[in-house]
């Protein structure tokens, strides 16, 4: 009995190890961090479709469809099985053809916003990233315009597009022609417009961090 009670023991931790190593998806592929919600919303059908919609969502359109609910924010798209969460972020051509195609008075929040653009003027090539790869980085095709992204980057946002490689750290773009660099400064006007509207959930570094200067 003892033995087989061990045994139990230890199949039910293996499990729960398992289980926290997989763990749920990462704060960055999730909605708002994990946002969920605790009242139902009301949900107006779209004539004409099977699709449902909520009127008063405030910041982002939020759809039913069968039975999962979608939710757009700044051209990100994220779907969850339960009204109240979380989502998770999913590639746009993962998003039903009956939601991809309602009429355009339901989208209010599916365009990208503007890349922020660098406070400083940017010379072309002007710059050299000091850093560089020491092996070939695993890429991950992210849009249907084919843009692949580095998801296991940590100090940086990693894109290959076409045959170029885009680099943008503390708020600063570089280009390369191969994965090895060099990557040269390049200002966010010249990156292609597939890689400036990539979801908001594939920008982690767009932003240059605050600098404080001691008075």
């Amino acid at each position: 009995m003892r033995l087989k009670t061990s045994i139990l023991a230890a199949w039910v931790l293996a499990v729960a190890l398992a289980g926290a190593l997989t763990g749920p998806a990462g704060a960055e592929e999730l909605w708002n961090g994990g946002r969920t919600f605790t009242s139902k919303p009301k949900m107006n059908y779209i004539p004409n479709t099977d699709v449902y919609y909520e009127r008063k969502a405030s910041g982002y359109d939020r759809y039913r469809y069968a039975n999962t609910w979608y939710v757009v924010d700044d051209g990100s798209w994220y779907r969850a099985s339960s009204w109240q969460g979380p989502y998770e972020l999913i590639d746009p051509n993962e998003v039903p053809d009956e939601v991809a195609n309602i009429p355009e008075g339901f989208r209010r929040y599916w365009e990208v916003s503007a890349p922020v653009e660098e406070s400083r003027d940017v010379p072309e090539a002007g710059y050299a990233w000091p850093g560089s790869f020491s092996r070939k980085p695993s890429m991950h095709n992210i849009t249907s315009s084919g843009v692949y992204y580095a998801k296991r980057s940590r100090d940086y946002d990693l894109y290959r597009f076409r045959g170029s490689w885009f680099l943008v750290v503390e708020g600063m773009w570089y280009r390369a022609d191969s994965w090895r660099g060099p990557f040269l400064s390049v200002s966010a006007g010249n990156v292609p417009r597939e890689v400036l509207r990539v979801p908001t959930g594939y920008r982690k570094h767009w932003m240059a961090p605050a600098r404080y200067e001691r008075d």
